[in-house]
This record gives C-alpha cells, sequence and structure tokens, in this order.
C-alpha cells in the first residue's frame, strides 16, 4: 500500500486509464467494430460488434483472430470473446497505452480488410 500511496499509482491508473477510454472511443468512430467503451481506472472493456452496430457482437472466430493480431505484436488483452477486457498493472506509462491503442488500431485495420 506504501508504494501505491507514494508512487501515486491510482492517480496515474485514472489518468492513462482515461487515455485508453478516450484513445478507444477515438477507434471506435474510425473502425465502427469497437462499442460500449467503459471502464474505470484501468480497468477497461469494450465491445468487438459488427460495423455500423452497436449491438451485433462479433462471432468468436473474429474474436479469435483479433486476439491472435494483438499478441503478435505484444499486446495481450482478454479478447478472445466480443466482450473485451483490458486490466494492465497500475503502473503503465502513457507511452505504453498509446502504444497498445496503435496495435488495436492496426489489427482492426487488418481485419476489416479481410
Amino acid at each position: 500500500l506504501q508504494t501505491i500511496i507514494e508512487d501515486k499509482l491510482m492517480q496515474n491508473g485514472a489518468k492513462v486509464g482515461q487515455q485508453l477510454r478516450d484513445g478507444l472511443q477515438s477507434l471506435a468512430a474510425k473502425h465502427g467494430t469497437i462499442a460500449n467503451v467503459r471502464g474505470r481506472g484501468l480497468l477497461v472493456g469494450f465491445d468487438l460488434v459488427e460495423p455500423g452496430s452497436k449491438h451485433a457482437l462479433w462471432a468468436k472466430p473474429a474474436c479469435v483472430e483479433f486476439f491472435k493480431a494483438c499478441l503478435a505484436e505484444g499486446l495481450i488483452m482478454m479478447c478472445y470473446t466480443p466482450r473485451v477486457r483490458v486490466h494492465p498493472p497500475l503502473v503503465l506509462r502513457e507511452a505504453e497505452a498509446a502504444n497498445a491503442l496503435e496495435i488495436i488500431d492496426r489489427a482492426l485495420g487488418r481485419l476489416s480488410a479481410c
């Protein structure tokens, strides 16, 4: 607890979590395959949906391909179902969050091109 307080990890989690949610909202507008971005601090979630739909969730094979595309670039998320969970450690830095968003962007771009 002392480290969490002294290193201001709760404040970092709130700031970087907001960065992730804002970035995912931007990706949702860009790709149309992300909906229902939600979360608090660094516990973030979103849904993978058919383009232009907020309710038609991706089929499992597409989710697995998204998971593999992200994993190939070093990003691990709970995304083998259409309801994706992101829960990085409280020490996640802004640059690392930005890199994760870039990986998600590329993965969504590759999958939509198929």
